[in-house]
C-alpha cells in the first residue's frame, strides 16, 4: 500500500505546494500566480494544473471558473492525473463548471487508468451514492478497496466507518473496521488518531489500553484535531490510566472550551463541582461554563442548568425558576436525557 500522506514538491519560487493525501496545499498564497506561471516553463502540466487550483479557490486571485476550467483542460490534455480527476469531480456535481456527468465520469476513468487513487475513491463514492451513476453497491466497495489499497485516506477511512457500522458492506466487522481505522492512523490523520484513542479507551475491538489511549489523544491534539482536547484534558485532569497532570489537563480542556467544544465546556464546570479544579472567578466561572454547554445543545449541561434554576443560589444571585427549569429540561429531554425527563415528571406531579 502506497504511503498516502507521501510530500512530493511541484513549485518553487516562493510558493511550495505538495501532494498531500491526493491534494495540494498552498504556502505562501500571495506569490501563488507568479509561481504557477513560472512553472509552466518548466512543467506545463503541474503549471496549469496549479493554476487551475488557484482560479477555481481564488488562491490570491479572484475565483474565475473559465480560467480554472481552461488550466485544468490544458493539464488534462498532458495526462496530469489530479487534473483529470478533479476537472472529472467538477463536471459531475456541477458545482463550479456546467454538469456533465458523462464527460466527468470519463475523465474520471482516464485518471483510473494513471492509478490515481482518489479517482477511485470518488468513483466507488458515485457508486455508493447513486446519483451520479446507477447504484452499485458491490462496485462502489470494489472501488473503494482498490483506492485504499493504493493510499487513498479518504477510502480507508470511509472502509473503516462502513464495516464498522455494517453499512454497504455484506455485515459488521470490528477486526477489519479498527485495521482500516489503523492504517488511517499510520497516515498520519488527526481524526483516525482519536478513533483509534476511543477504542483503546472503551476497550471495544481493542483490548483497553487507557496509556495507549492517552497517546494517541495526545498526538491527535498536537495536530490540532479539537475533539482530541477535551479527552486528553479529563484523562489528565483525573489520572485517569496515567499519570495525573491537573495543570496540563486544565490548559487541554480549556483549549477544547474555548474551541467551542460543548462537551469540554460542561467538564469544566463538572471537574470544578467534583473539586478537581479551581477556577479565579470561582462558581460563577464553572457556571458560565455550564451555561454555554447548555445553549449548544449539551444534554446533560442542560439538565445541571435546570437544577440550577430549579434550586436557584442566593450566593450567584441567580432566583428560582421552575418556569425557566422547565423549559432547560425540555430541551435536555429532547437530547436523550432521561434525569430530565424524571425530573420533568417530578415537576408535574408536584403541580396542583
Amino acid at each position: 500500500m502506497r504511503r498516502a500522506a507521501e510530500r512530493l514538491p511541484i513549485a518553487e519560487f516562493g510558493l511550495i505546494w505538495w501532494k498531500t493525501n491526493g491534494e495540494c496545499s498552498a504556502l505562501d498564497i500571495p506569490g501563488a500566480l507568479i509561481s504557477a506561471k513560472k512553472l509552466i516553463e518548466r512543467d506545463q502540466a503541474w503549471g496549469n494544473y496549479i493554476l487551475g487550483v488557484i482560479y477555481l479557490k481564488g488562491y490570491g486571485v479572484e475565483a474565475d471558473s473559465i480560467k480554472s476550467e481552461f488550466h485544468f483542460k490544458a493539464a488534462a490534455d498532458l495526462k496530469n492525473s489530479l487534473a483529470l480527476r478533479t476537472l472529472g469531480f467538477e463536471y459531475v456535481n456541477g458545482n463550479e463548471f456546467e454538469k456533465n456527468i458523462e464527460t466527468g465520469i470519463s475523465l474520471i476513468m482516464r485518471a483510473i487508468e494513471l492509478d490515481d487513487e482518489t479517482a477511485m475513491y470518488y468513483l466507488g463514492s458515485f457508486y455508493l451514492d447513486g446519483k451520479q451513476v446507477k447504484k452499485d453497491v458491490n462496485l462502489g466497495v470494489t472501488w473503494l478497496t482498490k483506492a485504499a489499497e493504493r493510499g487513498s485516506l479518504q477510502a480507508v477511512k470511509l472502509l473503516s466507518k462502513m464495516y464498522r457500522m455494517g453499512q454497504a458492506v455484506p455485515e459488521k466487522n470490528e477486526t477489519l473496521a479498527t485495521a482500516y481505522l489503523e492504517v488511517a492512523v499510520s497516515f498520519g490523520d488527526a481524526e483516525s488518531m482519536c478513533d483509534l484513542a476511543y477504542l483503546y479507551y472503551s476497550g471495544i475491538g481493542k483490548e483497553r489500553d487507557r496509556e495507549k489511549a492517552a497517546k494517541l489523544f495526545f498526538d491527535s491534539a498536537l495536530l490540532q484535531f479539537i475533539p482530541s482536547y477535551g479527552r486528553l484534558g479529563i484523562m489528565l485532569i483525573y489520572g485517569d490510566g496515567i499519570d495525573r497532570d491537573i495543570g496540563s489537563g486544565l490548559y487541554w480542556l480549556e483549549k477544547a472550551a474555548c474551541s467551542g467544544d460543548p462537551e469540554a465546556q460542561y467538564n469544566l464546570f463538572l471537574a470544578y463541582e467534583t473539586n478537581a479544579i479551581s477556577f479565579p472567578g470561582g462558581r460563577r466561572e464553572a457556571v458560565t461554563w455550564l451555561t454555554k454547554a447548555a445553549k449548544q445543545g449539551n444534554a446533560d449541561a442542560e439538565y445541571g442548568l435546570g437544577i440550577l434554576l430549579l434550586n436557584g443560589d442566593a450566593e450567584l444571585q441567580i432566583s428560582r425558576s421552575t418556569d425557566e427549569a422547565t423549559i432547560w429540561f425540555l430541551k435536555s429531554k429532547e437530547h436523550g436525557n432521561e434525569k430530565a425527563a424524571t425530573a420533568l415528571q417530578m415537576l408535574k406531579s408536584e403541580t396542583p
